[in-house]
């Protein structure tokens, strides 16, 4: 038993080593195209990623002013002062 296993193993290690240097002869062509431009070099890329940069600042700025404000009001009607 110990036999056939071995043969089977080594006619496996056989068949693995010629199915790599087959591998190896095969010519791979990874050429990519570089005809065309890039996305990020088009104007509708940069319009759609400064659309929603824009309203996230206008958004982050409106929304610091409206805190400020009520703490502001906050902080004149404190009951603690005396006049």
């Amino acid at each position: 038993m110990r036999k056939v296993i071995l043969c089977i193993l080594g006619w496996v290690t056989t068949v693995v080593v010629m199915a790599a240097e087959e591998m190896a002869s095969l010519n791979l062509d990874i050429s990519i195209d570089y005809s065309n431009d890039p996305f990020y070099g088009e104007i509708w890329f940069w319009a759609m990623v400064g659309v929603p940069f824009l309203l996230l600042l206008v958004l982050l700025i409106r929304g610091g002013k409206a805190k400020r404000v009520a703490l502001e009001e906050e902080v004149s009607e404190a009951p603690h002062e005396s006049k």
